[in-house]
């Protein structure tokens, strides 16, 4: 039989309850730290995101925008390309006046030939 009285095994059962509670409140401590630290990173992928798609939006307004800009510039190229072929036409004109002695003024609206 059993030769431990029933104070002894009172007590043992005590301690064996304080450790036990014990480690029950040191884990649910950890718990609820592990708790806040998921919740904080939570926040933070959330915040990570929000700022990931701002910048993506920056990013393709900042592309229109140079897009945009690159399509002026071909149509400014274009014009001026335009404009010294019309210059290249005019000076051929006022040479083809001169060298033909042909009385003309590029400034009136009443020539005649």
């Amino acid at each position: 039989m059993n030769n431990e009285t029933p104070l002894e095994t009172t007590n043992d059962l005590k301690q064996l309850y304080e450790i036990i509670h014990n480690k029950i409140n040191i884990e649910m401590r950890e718990l609820e730290e592990m708790t806040k630290n998921l919740e904080k990173k939570k926040r933070d992928i959330t915040e990570l995101t929000q700022s990931y798609l701002i910048a993506k939006q920056n990013a393709e307004m900042e592309q229109k925008k140079v897009i945009s800009e690159k399509k002026k510039n071909k149509s400014l190229k274009q014009i001026t390309s335009i404009n010294q072929q019309i210059l290249s036409i005019n000076e051929e004109i006022e040479s083809w006046i001169k060298e033909n002695n042909i009385d003309f003024d590029i400034t009136s609206s009443d020539n005649t030939f």
